[in-house]
């Protein structure tokens, strides 16, 4: 007997509720019905009962086929052909020859496809095989091209436009061969894992990979790279630059190679032929055939300016990759550092205050001093008074008489000479130590006396502040450079964020003179006292403990504040600051990275301008002109420059209106774009970025002796994608259900309405 319900046919249930529940809900409907209903019709003829019954229960019973929710399930097979996708690596780096016999890689590959010809045809006649050749861009292809040229490999870039230009009801699996190395630039630089993962939540299909070449270099390897490079990018005049770097020599075992360097000459202008050798070539000797040696090459800039600095090694014979035989970059070039002199004793301040020294372009020199409780006290020599040798002396915790009379007369002829002196807080300081008796007594801008000084274990409390204080800048202060920590507007601010002070040193200001109070405490005790003496600056500063500053995470303000005094001493306020200035983060930069830079206005005391228009520019390699749109960023103005992709030397320009006038000269900085050739810096395979790709769409990663095997193992599972499509009809979520219920309950209505019994 025939099946009477078709195999492709399914009634389906999806009760409203549990089972259970809707079985003892139906049953308690009926028999409700069955024993309540009939009592209330009992006096009406019996063909009329049966028909109100017959027509409650049909209600009861479309209710209950409702609540069980039935529906049709129609099942449809569609067998499709199916497509298997091929994908051909064919960018430059496939052109190395570490296959077997020499082979490169891109002919292992059209090696491999034509040996298992025979097998892809018994294929084609069940799927469709469709090819695609990706290097930068990927595209569908009849056949994959017979040489390999295309400039990226761009893995992560392919498999994302597999993920979404392929239909998923439709390809069976995707083969990809490749060496697995991704070398791409943006906008072609997607990460290949999350490219998968994209691949695999769309795609219902494995990806195999065939890995062609070796993750070692191939003995023919022969280049030269020139790497590390290494240099100081703000360096003074007439001092010594080294510049450094790698040389990691490629198949060039027991050779001399030649490594050179090269300055810009700035005083041939216009030219392109403007870099000049500095100094004799060097000579190394490779001993292995992949080796790193270390090189270093000085120079001594005599003008202060912005120089183009290049470190280049010769090519050999047989080298053919010389791109990355040359490595540049810019250094900026200063008139002439700030050398200081600092003695003190061992307290938390000195290292915070001989930090300031890890700046380009201020030198400390500390002498750390012992006088207390030893037999053979330190004693300074005279040398660090030498005319000319230190442009500012610190003095911090240390009596007059560890300098002595010759040395403190010399220091303040240095002084009238045009050097700066600060002498900060301590129990042996100003007074307590002597100088009020000594040549520095006029120099100083505070009062001493000769009764305050002290024997080397005594401490007079009278002269000290023995409490936490807050160190503020008085009104002038907060317009002078040496108290600038933020915009005017919000200076004082930062200045009432930093953490309180230790105490300090009573300090009373001179009269008569040129004493300036710059900062104060909260109950207006002098601080930090600043005045002009003859060709000089000197300062005294009350406090020794801005170290905490330090430790509380206000690095920055505080050796803010530090340098700013030295500068001020040192006349140096203005010290490398032009009215507009730009600032670049580095000066070397790869093919398609942001440049990211800072720039702003001052005015003539070195404080940052508001309300001011500019204009940046980026002028590239052929002259062509970029412009950038400024970004405020805080207190300063920010741009970033992203058409990188032409290697070459770039400038960033900068100029400001304010009110509608010039202000001073545009500022201007030069960063490089280094060409590097991605496919052949480093054309070794990458093996295992080619097994997680397979692994993680659960495909198979092969050698490619191993993919004829692969081939006939497919065969025997069958390619095609059988289909099967289920429509759903439903049976109680339909107008004719509506009807039916509407249409029983009207007509039994109209019974008993007949009858009077609604």
């Amino acid at each position: 007997m025939p099946d009477l319900i078709p195999d492709n046919l399914q009634l389906r249930f999806d009760p409203i509720w549990p089972w259970p529940i809707v079985l003892l809900v139906a049953a308690g409907l009926v028999v409700t019905v069955v024993r309540s209903y009939p009592r209330r019709i009992r006096h009406l003829p019996r063909l009329l009962q049966r028909s109100l019954l017959g027509l409650r229960l049909a209600a009861v019973v479309l209710l209950i086929w409702a609540m069980f929710r039935p529906s049709l399930v129609v099942s449809e097979t569609d067998e499709r052909a199916g497509q298997l996708v091929i994908v051909g690596d064919y960018s430059r780096s496939q052109s190395q020859e570490d296959g077997p016999a020499g082979l490169t890689r891109y002919q292992m590959v059209l090696s491999t496809l034509s040996e298992c010809r025979d097998l892809l045809e018994e294929i084609s006649e069940e799927v469709e095989i469709v090819y695609y050749q990706f290097s930068d861009e990927i595209e569908q292809v009849d056949q994959l091209p017979q040489q390999p040229d295309g400039q990226m490999t761009a893995i992560g870039h392919a498999v994302d436009y597999l993920g979404r230009e392929l239909r998923s009801d439709v390809v069976t699996g995707v083969i990809l061969f490749s060496d697995g190395a991704q070398r791409a630039l943006p906008p072609y630089a997607v990460d290949p894992r999350a490219a998968v993962r994209q691949f695999r939540a769309v795609q219902n299909a494995p990806i195999h990979t065939v890995v062609v070449g070796t993750s070692g270099l191939s003995e023919s390897t022969l280049d030269q790279i020139l790497e590390d490079l290494q240099v100081n990018p703000t360096v003074f005049v007439k001092n010594e630059v080294v510049v450094g770097g790698n040389v990691r020599a490629l198949g060039v075992a027991n050779r001399d190679l030649t490594v050179r360097l090269f300055v810009e000459d700035l005083s041939i202008r216009g030219g392109k032929d403007n870099m000049r050798q500095q100094g004799p070539a060097l000579k190394i000797r490779t001993t292995r055939s992949e080796d790193v040696i270390p090189v270093e090459l000085p120079f001594t800039p005599q003008q202060p300016g912005e120089y183009k600095v290049s470190l280049r090694v010769d090519p050999v014979d047989g080298e053919l990759v010389t791109s990355n035989n040359v490595l540049d970059t810019f250094i900026t070039v200063l008139k002439g550092g700030l050398n200081v002199a600092y003695f003190d004793v061992w307290r938390p301040e000195f290292g915070k205050v001989k930090a300031i020294g890890l700046s380009p372009d201020i030198e400390v020199d500390a002498k750390l001093v012992y006088y207390r409780g030893r037999e053979n006290p330190t004693t300074i020599d005279e040398e660090w008074f030498e005319p000319g040798k230190y442009d500012v002396y610190i003095i911090g915790d240390v009596p007059a008489r560890v300098f002595g009379e010759q040395n403190l007369r010399r220091l303040r002829q240095a002084v009238e000479q045009g050097s700066g002196l600060l002498m900060t807080g301590g129990f042996h300081s100003f007074g307590a130590g002597g100088y009020a008796t000594t040549p520095l007594n006029d120099l100083l801008p505070v009062v001493m006396y000769a009764t305050e000084i002290l024997n080397d274990d005594e401490v007079d409390s009278s002269l000290q502040i023995e409490e936490q204080l807050q160190m503020l800048p008085t009104a002038e202060g907060n317009a002078s450079f040496v108290m600038r920590l933020d915009a005017p507007a919000k200076n004082l601010e930062m200045w009432q964020k930093l953490p309180k002070l230790e105490g300090a040193t009573k300090l009373t200001p001179k009269i008569q003179g040129l004493a300036r109070v710059l900062a104060e405490t909260e109950s207006k005790q002098p601080l930090l006292i600043a005045q002009e003496y003859d060709r000089g600056r000197t300062m005294a500063f009350a406090a020794d403990t801005t170290y905490l500053w330090y430790l509380a995470g206000f690095d920055a303000q505080q050796q803010q504040f530090w340098r700013q005094v030295i500068l001020w001493l040192a006349h140096k306020e203005s010290q490398g600051d032009d009215s507009v200035w730009v600032k670049l983060e580095s000066r070397r930069y790869r093919p398609g990275q942001p440049v990211p830079f800072t720039f702003g206005a001052r005015d003539e005391k070195g404080r940052p301008l508001e309300d001011v228009e500019f204009k940046v520019q980026v002028i590239g390699p052929q002259q062509e002109k970029f412009q950038i749109p400024p970004q405020r960023d805080g207190e300063f103005n920010s741009g970033t420059f992203t058409q990188t992709a032409q290697p070459g030397e770039y400038r960033v320009e900068v100029s400001a209106l304010q009110q509608g006038k010039p202000i001073g000269f545009s500022a201007r900085a030069r960063f490089v774009i280094f060409e590097q050739d991605l496919e052949l810096y480093n054309p070794a395979a990458d093996p295992s970025l080619m097994q997680e790709i397979s692994s993680m769409t659960q495909g198979r990663s092969l050698r490619p002796d191993e993919f004829r095997g692969f081939l006939e193992e497919l065969m025997g599972r069958g390619l095609n994608r059988q289909m099967t499509q289920n429509h759903v009809v439903s049976l109680w979520d339909h107008w004719i259900l509506l009807v039916a219920f509407v249409g029983v309950m009207s007509v039994e209505w109209f019974l008993r309405k007949k009858r009077g019994l609604v």
